[in-house]
């Protein structure tokens, strides 16, 4: 079988983590499944593995990412070592367009990090509000599987690939604290003097730190500083949720 149904996506999902009683990364997992069906679409095989998560109460977490079987009792496990060195892209003269990396962080997000429930990449001016519209929104929602079920928080990123702008994307973030539970700026590997300052000022006001490399096909993100949760003003909340439903019913209802 070359490719997959979504329920086939589901069946060989729960055959490999079967065999894997410590659990599994979601990258791994999502190679393991694309191999059982090569010509399978690499979205039909995410929106499988969503679905599974959120269905199958036998899918557990044990923490961000390590997806196991509860019957299995697996225990989380050290994220494995990177073979060699990540590349600088300190001197790198940039002719990447910014959103080409959207999508990428959407999905990383997702079902990566497991931050969000839901996402979509938005950015430029998308709400016709230059401070108000995130490059990347996501919610998190309690699921089937979530025994204590709790309150939609919305998640909200920044995207720069010019470390110059670094101190533009901390000032959207602090816009988009007004609705938003939590906040990640999501900047390139920089050169160690702007990455201790940036982090720095992350770590004391509560947002989160995604570091990637400028690579659109292998971006490889990674959380320098987890994003704290924050109580937003809910008259913005509900003014953000309104923009998004008057912007796209659709993606208001994936979203909310």
């Amino acid at each position: 079988m070359t490719k997959l149904s979504i329920a086939d996506i589901k069946n060989a999902a729960r055959a490999v983590l079967a065999q894997h009683p410590a659990g599994m990364r979601y990258a791994d997992l999502f190679r393991a499944v694309q191999q059982a069906g090569p010509q399978t679409p690499t979205g039909t095989i995410q929106g499988g593995l969503r679905s599974l998560r959120v269905d199958d109460q036998e899918i557990v977490l044990p923490e961000k990412g390590l997806w196991t079987l509860q019957s299995l009792g697996g225990v989380p496990q050290p994220p494995p070592l990177q073979n060699g060195p990540v590349p600088s892209n300190k001197g790198t003269i940039l002719k990447i367009s910014e959103d080409l990396f959207y999508k990428p962080f959407a999905e990383w997000l997702q079902d990566s990090a497991s931050e969000a429930t839901e996402t979509l990449a938005f950015g430029g001016a998308s709400l016709k509000a230059k401070w108000g519209t995130p490059d990347v929104v996501g919610t998190l929602k309690p699921t089937n599987s979530d025994f204590v079920k709790f309150s939609t928080e919305i998640i909200s990123a920044e995207i720069k690939i010019d470390q110059n702008q670094n101190v533009v994307a901390f000032g959207q973030a602090c816009a988009y604290r007004l609705f938003s539970h939590r906040v990640y700026i999501v900047i390139p590997e920089l050169d160690k003097k702007s990455d201790d300052r940036i982090e720095s000022l992350c770590a004391l006001f509560g947002f989160g730190l995604v570091t990637f490399d400028l690579d659109v096909a292998n971006p490889n993100f990674r959380i320098l500083v987890r994003a704290q949760r924050h109580q937003p003003d809910i008259f913005y909340t509900n003014e953000f949720a309104r923009q998004i439903y008057e912007f796209s019913k659709k993606d208001f209802n994936r979203l909310f």
